[in-house]
């Protein structure tokens, strides 16, 4: 249950195993978008997601959604073991969750897969031509056009950072850190 009258979520994407060094306001909603590692659950060193895990168990708020990033998979194989890894989170890998009245959508794999009613759609990659530096994708592009989340919160693009609207949808790259894997950013708030 969502404790104020308009959730406020807490966005971070792009940490890459310097989580702890961010500074985490309380929310409602916490929300990883991809690239909490350097080189995924295919690794037989899970350590890094464990620690991720366990990090996740200490913050305050009620709900913590993780969308996976290109550093955090390589195959279907590691998704599932991120999945099992991660208990202090409900994984979203091209799947929805719903909070109260609020449809969260997180798509890792497969843009074709969101849904019309989505609220706030989380994906690692950014879409084509905004706040992606170049590395955007078509595909979610004409999706968001298609389907206007309110919100769409995503990373990727580290030189990215920032917050701007296309059409209806607020677009948010939540990159904490740069190109160097410095974490230069903080975590972006929002009220739904």
């Amino acid at each position: 249950m969502i404790k104020n009258d308009r959730p406020k979520i807490v966005v971070v994407s792009d940490t890459h195993e310097l989580h702890s060094a961010v500074y985490i306001p309380d929310g409602d909603v916490f929300i990883h978008c991809g690239d909490a590692s350097f080189f995924g659950a295919e690794l037989e060193d899970e350590d890094q997601f464990k620690e991720f895990n366990e990090f996740a168990g200490q913050l305050p708020h009620e709900h913590k959604l993780f969308v996976p990033g290109n550093h955090d998979f390589f195959s279907m194989k590691g998704l599932q073991r991120i999945k099992k890894i991660l208990t202090n989170f409900d994984t979203l890998i091209d799947s929805e969750i719903w909070i109260d009245e609020y449809s969260f959508f997180g798509s890792a794999i497969d843009y074709k897969t969101i849904i019309s009613s989505v609220d706030v759609l989380i994906s690692h990659e950014a879409p084509y031509g905004i706040l992606d530096g170049g590395f955007g994708s078509k595909a979610l592009l004409k999706s968001i056009h298609t389907f206007q989340p309110k919100y769409h919160l995503f990373g990727h693009a580290h030189s990215q950072y920032g917050i701007c609207q296309n059409g209806k949808t607020i677009h948010v790259n939540a990159s904490i850190c740069d190109e160097k894997y410095k974490p230069k950013n903080g975590a972006v708030v929002i009220y739904l």
